[in-house]
């Protein structure tokens, strides 16, 4: 019994000393595993995105484990190799989930792929930026935060693209905040401008507004140039912005500016975003221009019932200007100086959407020009019509339109633009 007794015990002691061996054999493996690695890491660099073709971030890939990395590795700077920026068939070879890809962006940026394109980069006050589903719509829009002068800048690269275009004149925008701010800015040439006339009439509100970027800031941009910058900071909670894109013609479709409803409502004012107090002058720098009444009325108390700046339609944009009237006379005013503008050969357009029609010919005027011109043909209701007149349409004060008789109705007017001539 004794025998087999020391022979039990033996066995035991085997097996703890067999289990320490291999223990101490698995953690010398463990640890001279690390200490001896020895693998190498190949650095790429990032290739930007175009109009055309997907960039990529620059990486580090481990050549052992092919695993790739986004901060550069701690090891010895001598098991680093540089090999340069990636080939483009290469990059056109990844799939598209690879979360080194960086997409191609497009001219007209919608945020409908849930995707923020590479040249949109948050400026250095802590913007924080996300994409979300507008409420009660389907559509995606950048959300922006942070702290004083928070925003974002579009950049160098695809205003080059955009501005490439002789034909363009801006890149537009819509925008608005979670708290109504006038002092809503860009950088341009390292100054910070507002975007509309600063004072509490203009500026961000509740509602979506179209802002410009105009060829006149890309012509003397910085490399301190910030894109839009939201200087009310953090007492505005949240800046939205959606559909940047660029435009070729001028128009004033009521998606900026300022909308003054009055009382009596006969006398509500839409100013344009100008940068001065009301004038007849129209100077053409983009930061010394006039604010200047775009649309103004001219009627008998309780003729007109109603004015709204609405959603409810439009031609362009998002924006109408909804006038509700009863039967009789009221006239309508653009510009002040609208001959001046457009030249003795250019021409004025307008779209008009009404819910009741109105008599145009010689017998009948209830619809004329702003000089009492008729069209010969009744102006029909139930979809958009456009109008283009020339200067011998308008009044010396910028009268064009005369709506009158029995034309009592809803009238909505939109996408004002003035056609130079050639």
């Amino acid at each position: 019994m004794k025998n087999n007794k020391k022979i039990f015990i033996s066995a035991s002691l085997l097996v703890l000393l067999a289990t320490g061996f291999i223990a101490g054999q698995n953690n010398n493996a463990l640890f001279g595993s690390a200490l001896e690695d020895t693998s190498i890491w190949n650095h790429y660099s990032a290739v930007n995105a175009t109009l055309e073709d997907n960039g990529i971030r620059e990486y580090w890939v481990n050549c052992t484990t092919h695993e790739h990395v986004f901060l550069k590795p701690e090891v010895d700077a001598s098991r680093i190799v540089e090999k340069g920026a990636p080939s483009q068939d290469f990059i056109a070879s990844l799939p598209t989930n690879d979360d080194r890809l960086i997409p191609a962006w497009s001219e007209i940026i919608t945020f409908e792929d849930n995707i923020i394109p590479s040249v949109l980069t948050g400026n250095a006050i802590n913007t924080v930026f996300d994409i979300v589903t507008e409420e009660g719509t389907n559509n995606k829009v950048l959300r922006t935060s942070g702290a004083a002068g928070y925003g974002f800048n579009a950049t160098k690269a695809y205003l080059d693209v955009i501005f490439a275009d002789p034909d363009v004149i801006a890149v537009e925008f819509y925008a608005k905040a979670t708290t109504p701010t006038n002092d809503f800015r860009r950088n341009a040439n390292g100054t910070a401008i507002t975007y509309e006339l600063n004072n509490g009439e203009h500026g961000l509100e509740l509602e979506w507004k179209s802002f410009h970027y105009t060829r006149e800031y890309y012509d003397i941009w910085t490399a301190n140039d910030i894109f839009v910058i939201n200087n009310a900071g953090a007492s505005v909670e949240y800046t939205y912005f959606d559909d940047i894109r660029p435009i070729t013609k001028e128009i004033f479709g009521f998606e900026n500016g300022w909308f003054r409803k009055q009382s009596p409502v006969q006398n509500t004012i839409y100013y344009t975003a100008g940068h001065g107090t009301w004038s007849d002058k129209n100077p053409t720098a983009p930061d010394t221009k006039n604010r200047e009444k775009v649309f103004f009325m001219d009627a008998k108390d309780n003729i007109v019932t109603d004015v709204q700046w609405t959603t409810e339609r439009a031609s362009e944009g998002r924006y109408s200007l909804k006038v509700s009237k009863n039967s009789g006379y009221v006239g309508f005013y653009t510009f002040s100086n609208i001959k001046t503008l457009m030249g003795a050969n250019g021409t004025f357009s307008f779209d008009l959407y009404s819910t009741i029609s109105a008599n145009s010919t010689s017998s009948v005027k209830n619809f004329q020009t702003g000089t009492g011109g008729v069209l010969g043909h009744a102006h029909t209701y139930g979809s958009w019509v456009t109008y283009t007149w020339t200067a011998e349409n308008f009044t010396n004060d910028g009268r064009f339109l005369i709506i009158q008789g029995s034309t009592a109705g809803d009238w909505y007017f939109d996408n004002f633009r003035i056609n130079y001539a050639a």
